[in-house]
């Protein structure tokens, strides 16, 4: 059965998504929005026992799809027909079963190795500059244009006021050097993401300082650390700043919606 999740089943959905590195894309906007508001919705499904066995997170029509190997594939592809959506990510056996071809398929890393903070690296910065920044050297990462500034720094200074977001940056007579920031935070994780350096310097370890304290802070909160890497330059990057790859992450998205 697929029911809308309401807030008396906060507890057992977060439970369900700390088994899934996934989870954090859904976890954090449990915290930081609640499961009766307009912004964010989950949906999911529960066995005959009426234990959660999948759920799908659904963040202004961006969905994330977390299920357990016992999931109803059948029940949940016929709601994904009949459901308007942006785009769904979720793990290679989701896509599989719920018969997605995707778009793009990428990798996701743990940090297992040992975080260090830098005195330089800053806290906080100017987001507007850092948007501009990401969408600059990383084409695609965001849609480059004022709605889309608006809806990012909605969602993250939403967040941070949540204790959900972070940025760090790098930063020398008003330009940004470097940057990364938390896209998905719960109690216990942190997705790391828009991790940039600026191709004026690049080739100075800015961005393994930028990444390395994001790490090192949340460590200091008891929190684990993922990545997902953008292509595999990133992939060589990330182990060899110490992370792991943990799993591979699939996306689909729908044009012209």
């Amino acid at each position: 059965m697929i029911k809308l999740a309401v807030e008396k089943d906060r507890d057992s959905l977060l439970d369900f998504c700390s088994s899934f590195p996934l989870g954090i894309r859904v976890s954090c906007f449990v915290l930081a929005y609640g499961l009766e508001g307009k912004v964010f919705s989950a949906h999911l499904q529960l066995d005959g026992g009426g234990v959660i066995v999948a759920a799908i997170g659904n963040f202004d029509g961006n969905c994330t799809v977390i299920c357990a190997e016992n999931a109803d594939f059948e029940e949940l592809s016929l709601f994904f027909s009949f459901s308007s959506f942006r785009s769904v990510t979720g793990d290679p056996l989701a896509f599989e079963k719920l018969k997605i071809d995707p778009f793009e398929t990428k990798k996701l890393f743990r940090f297992e190795g040992r975080g260090e903070s830098f005195d330089e690296v800053k806290n906080d910065g100017d987001l507007r500059k850092m948007f501009a920044l990401v969408c600059a050297e990383i084409p695609g990462s965001f849609e480059n244009s004022e709605e889309s500034f608006l809806e990012f720094l909605s969602d993250f200074n939403h967040r941070r006021l949540s204790g959900l977001a972070r940025l760090k940056i790098i930063e020398e007579s008003g330009e940004i050097l470097a940057s990364c920031l938390t896209v998905a935070e719960d109690e216990k994780r942190a997705l790391i993401g828009a991790v940039v350096s600026s191709s004026s310097r690049r080739g100075g370890g800015f961005g393994k300082k930028v990444v390395l304290s994001m790490v090192e802070s949340l460590a200091v909160e008891g929190k684990e650390a993922f990545v997902i890497a953008l292509n595999e330059n990133a992939e060589g990057f990330y182990r060899h700043i110490g992370f792991a790859e943990k799993e591979i992450v699939c996306s689909y998205e729908r044009k012209n919606v």
